[in-house]
């Protein structure tokens, strides 16, 4: 691969506290900024999906309701998104 580039974003970005549909919106939308800007590579921030929950006033079964729903739907959604996109992103559960 001499002479090919790889162009990596790397997003700093705030994550609604346990509202990991909103957080995927905003995903969304980074990756799409960056796909614009021509970058094959997405880094977010660890957390990004769910928020910080073990920094929150959410008690241990409400955390675990919202991990558990975020990690059902996450995944096919980010495989459609990198699929669309043919980027590859590296997101923080």
């Amino acid at each position: 691969m001499t002479g090919s580039t790889t162009r990596i974003a790397a997003v700093a970005m705030h994550s609604e506290m346990g509202d990991f549909r909103a957080n995927l919106t905003a995903i969304s939308k980074w990756c799409h900024r960056a796909r614009a800007k021509d970058a094959d590579f997405v880094l977010f921030p660890e957390e990004c999906i769910t928020g910080s929950l073990n920094k929150s006033d959410l008690n241990i079964d409400e955390a675990r309701k919202i991990v558990h729903a975020a990690e059902v739907e996450s995944l096919p959604w980010l495989e459609s998104l990198t699929r669309e996109l043919q980027m590859t992103v590296v997101v923080g559960t």
